[in-house]
This record gives structure tokens, sequence and C-alpha cells, in this order.
């Protein structure tokens, strides 16, 4: 194993959980939609108004292909980004993949002030998140360990990545 990818639904702490590992592990912490923003320069939520999912969707596969043939990075991937056959096939090589999950009610708490995901504007954030939530079901479970995250500290999540006997050992492992 090469890299470690967090997948997960929206607000499963990826983006919180990724530099914490990244820092443990003495690795660079790179987070797909960040990246996506910083190649094309448009927001992501720009980028989905404008080009629409497909387009999005596209240039993230680009993104994630490339990230999963480098060695030592930690990988913050989008909640979508296990849609794509080809973003599974890419992280599955050589990544060790952690899924992070919480339940309905967390992630609604921490969604609730977030302006951000394109995919629950234009209806009850609480509907929305139902709805994807059950159409993403049995997407994530291709990771090597899954983490629930909703009332553990970030802290002993990234202890419990570092445990995980295929996590790959960073400059302090």
């Amino acid at each position: 194993m090469n890299n470690i990818a967090l997948i997960g639904f929206m607000a499963t702490g990826k983006s919180t959980v990724g530099p914490a590992l990244a820092r443990e592990l003495g690795w660079p912490v790179v987070d797909t939609d960040a990246e996506i923003e910083r190649l094309t320069g448009q927001t992501i939520a720009d980028i989905w108004r404008f080009q629409g999912e497909a387009a999005f969707r596209k240039t993230e596969e680009e993104i994630v292909g490339r990230l999963a043939e480098q060695r030592q990075i930690v990988i913050v991937t989008g909640g979508g980004v296990v849609l794509s056959l080809n973003n599974v096939e890419a992280l599955q090589r050589q990544t060790f993949v952690v899924g992070l999950q919480a339940a309905l009610e967390v992630i609604a708490e921490r969604v609730r002030r977030d302006a951000k995901r394109p995919l629950l504007s234009g209806g009850d954030p609480k509907v929305l998140i139902g709805e994807l939530f059950e159409a993403r079901a049995g997407k994530y479970d291709f990771a090597h360990v899954t983490i629930d995250t909703s009332k553990t500290a970030v802290s002993k999540v990234v202890a419990k990545i570092m445990a995980h006997p295929l996590c790959p050992k960073g400059k302090r492992g």
C-alpha cells in the first residue's frame, strides 16, 4: 500500500481526519475537491452549476487516478468519489482505503450551515441527505476498514487507522 485514502459520505469527517492523519504519518494531504478547484480555477459549486455533474466527475476521475499513483500521501476524497468504478479501481490498486461513516442525524447537524454542498441545494437538506445516503448504500463497502466518527474524537479515529495491519507507516511509523 502506497497511500491512504479516506472515503465516505459527506460530513463523515474526511476533511478533519485527513490532515490529522497526515501529520501523524509525516505525509502531505491532498483533498480531491481542493485539487479540482486549484486545477480548474473554479469552485466546486460553479463547476456543478455551469458545467454539470458529469464534468465534475470527469475531472475528479483524472485527479483520483493521478493521486492513486503517487506514494506516501493521504488522499481526502469527496463523498461521491465512489460513484465511479474508475475511481474505485484506482484506489484499490495500491491504496489503503479507510471508510468513514456517521449517523444520519450527525451528518445533518454537521452540514446544517454549509452552503458549499451543491447536492444539498434546492430542497430540505435532511430529506436530500437521506435520499443520497440511501442511493449510495453499499458504495463505500470496498474500504479495508470502516470507522464510525459520530461520537469518536479525531485523535481516536487516527489511532484506529494507524493500528490497522494494512496501514502503511509514515516517517513516525
